[in-house]
Protein backbone atom coordinates (compact mmCIF):
# COMPACT_ATOMS: atom_id res chain seq x y z
CA UNK A 1 0.00 0.00 0.00
CA UNK A 2 1.46 3.35 -1.04
CA UNK A 3 1.48 6.45 1.13
CA UNK A 4 -2.08 7.87 0.93
CA UNK A 5 -2.71 11.09 -0.93
CA UNK A 6 -3.94 14.25 0.86
CA UNK A 7 -7.70 14.09 1.39
CA UNK A 8 -8.41 16.86 -1.11
CA UNK A 9 -6.86 14.74 -3.86
CA UNK A 10 -9.86 12.39 -3.79
CA UNK A 11 -12.42 15.05 -4.61
CA UNK A 12 -11.64 16.07 -8.16
CA UNK A 13 -10.49 12.79 -9.66
CA UNK A 14 -10.66 9.04 -9.15
CA UNK A 15 -7.31 7.65 -8.08
CA UNK A 16 -5.79 4.15 -8.13
CA UNK A 17 -7.09 2.22 -5.13
CA UNK A 18 -3.72 2.05 -3.37
CA UNK A 19 -3.61 5.86 -3.16
CA UNK A 20 -6.49 5.96 -0.67
CA UNK A 21 -4.58 4.32 2.16
CA UNK A 22 -7.21 1.58 2.57
CA UNK A 23 -6.94 -2.17 2.97
CA UNK A 24 -9.26 -5.02 1.95
CA UNK A 25 -10.02 -8.06 4.10
CA UNK A 26 -7.14 -7.42 6.49
CA UNK A 27 -9.11 -6.90 9.69
CA UNK A 28 -10.07 -9.97 11.78
CA UNK A 29 -13.82 -10.48 12.00
CA UNK A 30 -13.73 -10.27 15.80
CA UNK A 31 -12.02 -6.85 15.63
CA UNK A 32 -14.49 -5.66 13.00
CA UNK A 33 -17.46 -6.67 15.11
CA UNK A 34 -15.89 -5.00 18.16
CA UNK A 35 -15.71 -1.76 16.17
CA UNK A 36 -19.42 -2.13 15.37
CA UNK A 37 -20.22 -2.33 19.08
CA UNK A 38 -17.86 0.47 20.09
CA UNK A 39 -19.35 2.86 17.53
CA UNK A 40 -22.95 2.04 18.41
CA UNK A 41 -23.69 0.50 15.03
CA UNK A 42 -25.43 -2.50 16.60
CA UNK A 43 -28.14 -0.75 18.59
CA UNK A 44 -30.05 -2.58 21.38
CA UNK A 45 -33.08 -3.70 19.35
CA UNK A 46 -30.90 -5.08 16.58
CA UNK A 47 -28.65 -6.79 19.12
CA UNK A 48 -31.68 -8.40 20.72
CA UNK A 49 -32.46 -10.16 17.44
CA UNK A 50 -28.83 -10.98 16.62
CA UNK A 51 -27.56 -12.08 20.03
CA UNK A 52 -28.71 -15.73 19.92
CA UNK A 53 -26.95 -16.21 16.57
CA UNK A 54 -23.80 -14.08 16.85
CA UNK A 55 -21.46 -17.06 16.97
CA UNK A 56 -23.03 -18.37 13.74
CA UNK A 57 -22.84 -14.92 12.14
CA UNK A 58 -19.17 -14.52 13.04
CA UNK A 59 -18.39 -18.01 11.70
CA UNK A 60 -20.21 -17.21 8.46
CA UNK A 61 -18.17 -14.04 7.95
CA UNK A 62 -14.94 -15.95 8.59
CA UNK A 63 -15.93 -18.54 5.98
CA UNK A 64 -16.76 -15.80 3.49
CA UNK A 65 -13.30 -14.35 4.06
CA UNK A 66 -11.89 -17.76 3.16
CA UNK A 67 -13.39 -17.15 -0.30
CA UNK A 68 -11.64 -13.79 -0.43
CA UNK A 69 -12.71 -10.86 -2.55
CA UNK A 70 -14.93 -13.05 -4.72
CA UNK A 71 -17.52 -13.14 -1.94
CA UNK A 72 -16.91 -10.32 0.53
CA UNK A 73 -14.83 -7.15 0.64
CA UNK A 74 -14.18 -5.41 3.95
CA UNK A 75 -12.56 -2.01 3.38
CA UNK A 76 -10.75 -0.37 6.28
CA UNK A 77 -9.04 3.00 6.64
CA UNK A 78 -6.98 3.91 9.70
CA UNK A 79 -4.95 6.90 10.74
CA UNK A 80 -4.15 8.70 13.96
CA UNK A 81 -6.54 11.57 13.23
CA UNK A 82 -9.65 9.79 11.99
CA UNK A 83 -9.32 6.40 13.68
CA UNK A 84 -10.87 3.34 12.03
CA UNK A 85 -13.44 3.62 9.25
CA UNK A 86 -14.89 0.59 7.53
CA UNK A 87 -17.44 -0.38 4.90
CA UNK A 88 -18.30 -3.87 3.68
CA UNK A 89 -19.90 -5.31 0.59
CA UNK A 90 -21.00 -8.85 -0.14
CA UNK A 91 -21.77 -10.57 -3.41
CA UNK A 92 -25.52 -10.88 -3.79
CA UNK A 93 -25.84 -12.06 -7.41
CA UNK A 94 -23.33 -13.09 -10.08
CA UNK A 95 -22.22 -9.48 -10.71
CA UNK A 96 -24.25 -7.48 -8.16
CA UNK A 97 -23.03 -6.47 -4.70
CA UNK A 98 -24.60 -5.03 -1.56
CA UNK A 99 -22.61 -2.27 0.16
CA UNK A 100 -23.30 -1.96 3.87
CA UNK A 101 -22.16 -1.34 7.43
CA UNK A 102 -20.48 2.04 7.03
CA UNK A 103 -18.97 2.56 10.47
CA UNK A 104 -16.66 5.37 11.55
CA UNK A 105 -16.31 7.93 14.31
CA UNK A 106 -15.02 10.58 11.93
CA UNK A 107 -16.65 12.06 8.82
CA UNK A 108 -13.37 12.14 6.89
CA UNK A 109 -12.76 8.45 7.49
CA UNK A 110 -16.27 7.68 6.23
CA UNK A 111 -15.69 9.66 3.07
CA UNK A 112 -12.30 8.14 2.29
CA UNK A 113 -13.38 4.54 2.76
CA UNK A 114 -16.52 5.01 0.62
CA UNK A 115 -14.61 6.68 -2.21
CA UNK A 116 -11.91 4.03 -2.07
CA UNK A 117 -14.48 1.24 -2.33
CA UNK A 118 -16.10 2.90 -5.35
CA UNK A 119 -12.73 3.43 -7.01
CA UNK A 120 -12.12 -0.28 -6.55
CA UNK A 121 -15.50 -0.97 -8.21
CA UNK A 122 -14.47 0.92 -11.30
CA UNK A 123 -11.37 -1.21 -11.74
CA UNK A 124 -13.18 -4.55 -11.47
CA UNK A 125 -15.14 -5.71 -14.51
CA UNK A 126 -17.33 -8.31 -12.73
CA UNK A 127 -19.08 -5.48 -10.90
CA UNK A 128 -22.26 -4.64 -12.82
CA UNK A 129 -24.29 -3.10 -9.98
CA UNK A 130 -24.17 -1.97 -6.39
CA UNK A 131 -26.96 -1.41 -3.91
CA UNK A 132 -27.32 -0.37 -0.32
CA UNK A 133 -30.13 -0.24 2.19
CA UNK A 134 -30.67 2.51 4.74
CA UNK A 135 -33.39 3.59 7.13
CA UNK A 136 -35.81 6.06 5.62
CA UNK A 137 -35.58 8.06 8.87
CA UNK A 138 -31.76 8.38 8.71
CA UNK A 139 -31.15 12.01 7.72
CA UNK A 140 -27.43 11.52 7.08
CA UNK A 141 -27.97 8.54 4.76
CA UNK A 142 -30.82 10.29 2.99
CA UNK A 143 -28.71 13.36 2.29
CA UNK A 144 -25.93 11.31 0.70
CA UNK A 145 -27.50 8.15 -0.68
CA UNK A 146 -31.12 9.18 -1.06
CA UNK A 147 -30.19 11.87 -3.56
CA UNK A 148 -28.04 9.86 -6.00
CA UNK A 149 -30.51 10.28 -8.85
CA UNK A 150 -29.80 14.02 -8.75
CA UNK A 151 -26.30 13.21 -10.05
CA UNK A 152 -26.70 9.87 -11.82
CA UNK A 153 -28.97 9.40 -14.83
CA UNK A 154 -32.19 7.79 -13.50
CA UNK A 155 -31.79 5.05 -16.12
CA UNK A 156 -28.69 3.99 -14.19
CA UNK A 157 -29.80 4.54 -10.60
CA UNK A 158 -32.87 4.29 -8.41
CA UNK A 159 -33.89 4.93 -4.80
CA UNK A 160 -37.16 3.37 -3.64
CA UNK A 161 -38.79 2.97 -0.24
CA UNK A 162 -40.12 -0.30 1.14
CA UNK A 163 -41.28 -1.80 4.41
CA UNK A 164 -39.52 -4.65 6.22
CA UNK A 165 -41.89 -7.10 7.91
CA UNK A 166 -40.88 -10.24 9.80
CA UNK A 167 -43.36 -12.99 8.95
CA UNK A 168 -43.42 -15.89 11.44
CA UNK A 169 -42.57 -19.26 9.92
CA UNK A 170 -45.58 -20.85 11.60
CA UNK A 171 -48.82 -18.99 10.83
CA UNK A 172 -51.08 -21.69 12.27
CA UNK A 173 -53.45 -20.32 14.85
CA UNK A 174 -52.91 -16.70 13.85
CA UNK A 175 -56.35 -15.25 14.36
CA UNK A 176 -55.84 -11.65 13.35
CA UNK A 177 -57.05 -11.87 9.76
CA UNK A 178 -59.75 -9.32 9.09
CA UNK A 179 -60.69 -10.63 5.64
CA UNK A 180 -62.75 -13.73 4.88
CA UNK A 181 -60.42 -16.52 3.78
CA UNK A 182 -62.49 -18.85 1.60
CA UNK A 183 -63.20 -16.64 -1.44
CA UNK A 184 -59.80 -14.93 -1.35
CA UNK A 185 -57.86 -18.19 -1.41
CA UNK A 186 -59.47 -19.16 -4.71
CA UNK A 187 -58.56 -16.06 -6.68
CA UNK A 188 -54.92 -16.78 -7.53
CA UNK A 189 -52.63 -19.51 -8.80
CA UNK A 190 -49.08 -19.54 -7.43
CA UNK A 191 -46.48 -20.96 -9.82
CA UNK A 192 -42.76 -21.53 -9.08
CA UNK A 193 -40.36 -20.67 -11.90
CA UNK A 194 -36.69 -21.57 -12.34
CA UNK A 195 -35.79 -19.62 -15.47
CA UNK A 196 -36.36 -16.09 -16.79
CA UNK A 197 -39.98 -15.34 -17.58
CA UNK A 198 -41.57 -12.62 -19.73
CA UNK A 199 -44.35 -12.39 -17.14
CA UNK A 200 -41.83 -11.78 -14.35
CA UNK A 201 -40.11 -9.13 -16.44
CA UNK A 202 -43.36 -7.29 -17.25
CA UNK A 203 -44.46 -7.25 -13.61
CA UNK A 204 -41.11 -6.18 -12.18
CA UNK A 205 -40.58 -3.45 -14.77
CA UNK A 206 -44.04 -2.10 -14.02
CA UNK A 207 -43.83 -2.22 -10.22
CA UNK A 208 -40.13 -1.82 -9.35
CA UNK A 209 -38.61 -0.52 -12.54
CA UNK A 210 -35.79 -1.37 -14.95
CA UNK A 211 -32.88 -0.51 -12.62
CA UNK A 212 -34.08 -3.02 -10.02
CA UNK A 213 -34.73 -5.63 -12.71
CA UNK A 214 -31.24 -5.25 -14.16
CA UNK A 215 -29.41 -5.07 -10.82
CA UNK A 216 -31.09 -8.22 -9.51
CA UNK A 217 -30.29 -9.99 -12.80
CA UNK A 218 -33.84 -11.29 -13.12
CA UNK A 219 -33.56 -11.56 -16.89
CA UNK A 220 -30.26 -13.44 -16.88
CA UNK A 221 -29.68 -17.14 -17.45
CA UNK A 222 -29.00 -17.93 -13.76
CA UNK A 223 -32.29 -17.04 -12.07
CA UNK A 224 -31.65 -19.31 -9.08
CA UNK A 225 -28.02 -18.14 -8.57
CA UNK A 226 -26.55 -21.61 -9.13
CA UNK A 227 -23.10 -20.13 -9.81
CA UNK A 228 -22.97 -18.35 -6.46
CA UNK A 229 -24.40 -21.38 -4.67
CA UNK A 230 -21.52 -23.49 -5.99
CA UNK A 231 -18.99 -20.83 -5.01
CA UNK A 232 -20.35 -20.46 -1.48
CA UNK A 233 -20.64 -24.22 -1.19
CA UNK A 234 -16.85 -24.59 -1.37
CA UNK A 235 -16.69 -23.23 2.20
CA UNK A 236 -19.83 -24.96 3.48
CA UNK A 237 -22.22 -22.06 2.84
CA UNK A 238 -25.00 -21.46 0.32
CA UNK A 239 -26.49 -18.65 -1.75
CA UNK A 240 -29.53 -19.22 -3.91
CA UNK A 241 -32.78 -17.64 -5.03
CA UNK A 242 -36.31 -18.97 -5.55
CA UNK A 243 -39.09 -17.22 -7.47
CA UNK A 244 -42.87 -17.63 -7.62
CA UNK A 245 -45.42 -15.86 -9.81
CA UNK A 246 -49.09 -15.29 -9.02
CA UNK A 247 -51.76 -15.34 -11.71
CA UNK A 248 -55.34 -14.15 -11.37
CA UNK A 249 -57.47 -17.19 -12.13
CA UNK A 250 -60.18 -15.30 -13.95
CA UNK A 251 -57.89 -13.39 -16.34
CA UNK A 252 -54.66 -15.42 -16.13
CA UNK A 253 -52.76 -12.12 -15.79
CA UNK A 254 -49.68 -12.05 -13.60
CA UNK A 255 -50.42 -10.01 -10.46
CA UNK A 256 -47.53 -10.76 -8.14
CA UNK A 257 -44.10 -12.23 -7.56
CA UNK A 258 -42.23 -13.51 -4.53
CA UNK A 259 -38.44 -13.52 -4.85
CA UNK A 260 -36.70 -15.32 -1.99
CA UNK A 261 -32.98 -14.88 -1.38
CA UNK A 262 -31.28 -17.37 0.92
CA UNK A 263 -27.74 -17.17 2.15
CA UNK A 264 -25.46 -17.20 5.18
CA UNK A 265 -27.20 -15.78 8.23
CA UNK A 266 -26.01 -12.32 9.19
CA UNK A 267 -24.20 -11.24 6.03
CA UNK A 268 -26.38 -8.19 6.68
CA UNK A 269 -27.25 -7.43 10.30
CA UNK A 270 -30.88 -6.73 9.37
CA UNK A 271 -30.85 -10.16 7.67
CA UNK A 272 -31.65 -8.65 4.28
CA UNK A 273 -29.43 -11.28 2.67
CA UNK A 274 -32.30 -13.67 3.41
CA UNK A 275 -35.12 -11.36 2.41
CA UNK A 276 -38.16 -12.07 0.30
CA UNK A 277 -39.01 -9.29 -2.14
CA UNK A 278 -42.81 -9.46 -2.31
CA UNK A 279 -44.05 -7.62 -5.41
CA UNK A 280 -47.79 -7.19 -5.88
CA UNK A 281 -49.57 -5.35 -8.69
CA UNK A 282 -50.86 -1.98 -7.45
CA UNK A 283 -54.36 -2.46 -8.89
CA UNK A 284 -55.29 -5.20 -6.40
CA UNK A 285 -57.66 -4.00 -3.70
CA UNK A 286 -56.97 -4.62 -0.01
CA UNK A 287 -59.05 -7.82 0.12
CA UNK A 288 -57.33 -9.32 -2.90
CA UNK A 289 -53.94 -8.21 -1.60
CA UNK A 290 -54.58 -9.87 1.77
CA UNK A 291 -55.52 -13.14 0.10
CA UNK A 292 -52.53 -13.08 -2.22
CA UNK A 293 -50.20 -12.26 0.67
CA UNK A 294 -51.42 -15.37 2.47
CA UNK A 295 -51.01 -17.47 -0.67
CA UNK A 296 -47.45 -16.26 -1.12
CA UNK A 297 -46.57 -16.91 2.51
CA UNK A 298 -47.83 -20.47 2.14
CA UNK A 299 -45.44 -20.85 -0.82
CA UNK A 300 -42.32 -19.19 0.58
CA UNK A 301 -42.28 -20.13 4.27
CA UNK A 302 -41.01 -23.70 3.66
CA UNK A 303 -37.86 -22.07 2.22
CA UNK A 304 -37.22 -20.64 5.71
CA UNK A 305 -37.57 -23.95 7.51
CA UNK A 306 -33.86 -23.98 8.43
CA UNK A 307 -33.64 -20.23 9.07
CA UNK A 308 -32.64 -20.03 12.73
CA UNK A 309 -34.32 -16.74 13.68
CA UNK A 310 -37.78 -18.26 13.09
CA UNK A 311 -39.20 -15.72 10.65
CA UNK A 312 -39.04 -14.65 7.00
CA UNK A 313 -37.79 -11.08 6.38
CA UNK A 314 -40.24 -9.71 3.79
CA UNK A 315 -39.60 -6.46 1.90
CA UNK A 316 -42.66 -4.98 0.24
CA UNK A 317 -44.84 -1.91 -0.29
CA UNK A 318 -46.72 -0.23 2.53
CA UNK A 319 -50.17 -1.61 1.76
CA UNK A 320 -48.94 -5.19 1.46
CA UNK A 321 -46.91 -4.73 4.65
CA UNK A 322 -50.10 -3.88 6.52
CA UNK A 323 -51.69 -7.07 5.18
CA UNK A 324 -48.73 -9.07 6.47
CA UNK A 325 -49.10 -7.50 9.91
CA UNK A 326 -52.76 -8.60 9.95
CA UNK A 327 -51.49 -12.09 9.17
CA UNK A 328 -49.21 -12.08 12.21
CA UNK A 329 -46.09 -10.34 10.90
CA UNK A 330 -44.05 -7.77 12.81
CA UNK A 331 -43.48 -4.40 11.17
CA UNK A 332 -39.82 -3.45 11.66
CA UNK A 333 -39.16 -0.25 9.75
CA UNK A 334 -39.14 1.56 6.42
CA UNK A 335 -36.03 1.03 4.39
CA UNK A 336 -34.76 2.69 1.25
CA UNK A 337 -32.96 0.64 -1.35
CA UNK A 338 -30.47 2.61 -3.42
CA UNK A 339 -29.19 0.96 -6.60
CA UNK A 340 -26.61 2.17 -9.11
CA UNK A 341 -25.57 0.31 -12.24
CA UNK A 342 -22.09 0.24 -13.78
CA UNK A 343 -22.73 3.21 -16.13
CA UNK A 344 -23.45 5.20 -12.96
CA UNK A 345 -20.39 4.13 -10.97
CA UNK A 346 -18.37 7.23 -11.80
CA UNK A 347 -21.40 9.44 -11.15
CA UNK A 348 -21.86 7.85 -7.71
CA UNK A 349 -18.23 8.63 -6.90
CA UNK A 350 -18.67 12.26 -8.00
CA UNK A 351 -21.89 12.48 -6.00
CA UNK A 352 -20.30 11.31 -2.73
CA UNK A 353 -17.12 13.33 -3.36
CA UNK A 354 -19.26 16.44 -3.77
CA UNK A 355 -20.89 15.81 -0.41
CA UNK A 356 -17.51 15.57 1.30
CA UNK A 357 -15.93 18.45 -0.59
CA UNK A 358 -16.65 20.92 2.19
CA UNK A 359 -15.33 18.54 4.86
CA UNK A 360 -12.07 17.83 3.06
CA UNK A 361 -11.56 21.50 2.16
CA UNK A 362 -11.19 22.37 5.84
CA UNK A 363 -7.99 20.32 6.06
Amino acid sequence: MREPKPYNAYIDRILPFDDYGCEINRIPVSDLFDSYFLNGFIYPKKMERLAPFMSTVESNWERLLDLGEEAIQIFTHRDAETGLATITRFRSTASGWVAQHLVSNHAIGSGVVMLAAQARNLSQEPFASNQHWFRASNRYANRIFGSITETIDPSHADVSEYHLVLAPKDLSGVGTRTSPSTPLRNLFTIVPIDEPSPDLKRLVLRVRGPVYFQAEELGGPDLELAFLNRLFGTVGLFRYRRVWLAYARQSNHVVGAAIVYRGPLGMNFSMLENRCDLIIAPELDSWERAGLSQDFLDAILPEYGSFEPGFAPVVTDGETARCLVHLGGEMIRRYKQGIWLRPGFEGWYRHVAGFYRRVFSRL
